[in-house]
């Protein structure tokens, strides 16, 4: 992920031509860069909330798939614009919103009544949402990686 990065941030500044193609845009340069942007669909408030998502793998950004062990983490996202997540014994609560095809959680409230555990995860985040029947998929802005939910109580 950081070898990408760092090659589209070279490759940014010598971009000197775009073009729309259908619903994806491509910047391009000499000799041999070529950049593609894909249009990202809006997700739908009203399918994501009251609903349990149980978390089903995180898929780390170094691309490996990880399931979870034991209880799967849960997240649910309510009408009244607050979130809960709980981990066996960790629980955060906050504020969240949807703005185009992105999950916004600006705050939120940790209670553990356990000991930290590594490799826990706690939704707290930002990301690109992705719905698809009863599979939601979010990809983090910050650390990257994605965590894949299926809903468990539709």
């Amino acid at each position: 992920m950081i070898q990408s990065e760092q090659a589209f941030r070279e490759a940014l500044p010598r971009v000197d031509r775009f073009e729309l193609r259908g619903r994806e845009l491509v910047l391009s340069g000499p000799p041999d860069i070529e950049l593609h942007f894909a249009w990202l669909p809006p997700i739908s408030r009203a399918e994501l909330i009251d609903t349990t998502w149980t978390l089903e793998a995180e898929i780390g950004e170094d691309g490996f798939i990880r399931t979870p062990e034991g209880d799967s983490p849960t997240l649910l996202f309510r009408s009244d614009g607050t979130f809960s997540a709980a981990s066996g014994c960790r629980s955060i609560t906050g504020e969240w919103s949807v703005e185009g095809a992105f999950i916004r959680t600006p705050s939120g409230r940790a209670r553990d009544t356990c000991l930290p555990a590594e490799g826990d995860r706690l939704p707290g985040f930002t990301g690109q949402a992705k719905l698809d029947g009863d599979r939601l998929t979010i990809s983090f802005l910050r650390g990257g990686g994605s965590a894949v939910y299926r809903a468990t109580d539709r």
